[in-house]
């Protein structure tokens, strides 16, 4: 009897031993179930809802996911290269960039997710939902007159002023200096608010002799405007 009763309780041991690995390998498995990412979703807004912005613009990346163990870590990426990291326990995070920090050309973006406090936990990712171009070169811009020598009389006393620029521009700002012509440039009535090519012309009438330097100031279209 005593060695059926060995038996019996060896072999009990065993089965003991079969049900605490398939409970440990369930677990286990459970885990690393919840620790997945889901729903990743990535907003990209800019200054002024613009998709084109110079260095003082920012860019807005806000980030939205579903997980269940806190807390997160959320990686923002602009081709391939981490612009910044941020921890959150909530389902949410927010990260802003500068176009200075960004860089000339056109930027898309990028977000990963992960459960920080998990071993191997994989990451949830997400592209954003649009691209932003950012620009830091100023705008070339040229001037042109229909002469250099004007009078007060007809036939003469017009100046046209034709400015261009290499990229579009906001309607330019003329000025005369000194600010003695007596007249002010007057824009053709087709000329466009934003473009290229702007005509501006003046039309003397009592302006003193003398010499007088006309400038031609104006801004691209990004945004912010000043």
């Amino acid at each position: 009897m005593r060695q059926t009763n060995a038996g019996i309780l060896q072999c009990n041991s065993v089965i003991l031993r079969v049900l605490l690995c398939i409970l440990l390998l369930f677990f286990g498995i459970n885990g690393q179930l919840l620790a997945d990412i889901s729903g990743v979703t990535l907003q990209v807004s800019s200054s002024g809802g613009a998709n084109k912005i110079n260095g003082s613009g920012q860019v807005t990346l806000s980030a939205n996911w579903t997980g269940d163990t806190p807390p997160y870590s959320a990686a923002f990426k602009t081709g391939g290269n981490t612009l910044g990291t941020e921890a959150t326990s909530s389902n949410s995070a927010t990260y802003v960039v500068s176009g200075a920090v960004l860089g000339h050309g056109s930027k898309s973006f990028e977000v990963s997710v992960l459960e920080s406090s998990v071993p191997n936990a994989v990451p949830g990712t997400a592209n954003g939902n649009q691209a932003v171009e950012v620009d830091l070169v100023a705008p070339t811009m040229t001037m042109t007159l229909n002469g250099s020598t004007f009078s007060n009389n007809s036939g003469s006393n017009e100046i046209r002023i034709q400015v261009g620029s290499n990229e579009v521009i906001s309607a330019p700002t003329i000025t005369v200096s000194p600010n003695t012509l007596g007249a002010s440039p007057v824009a053709d009535p087709t000329n466009p608010t934003s473009g290229q090519s702007f005509l501006y012309t003046i039309t003397l009438s009592s302006a003193p002799g003398g010499t007088y330097t006309i400038t031609a100031t104006g801004r691209d279209t990004t945004e912010p405007s000043a």
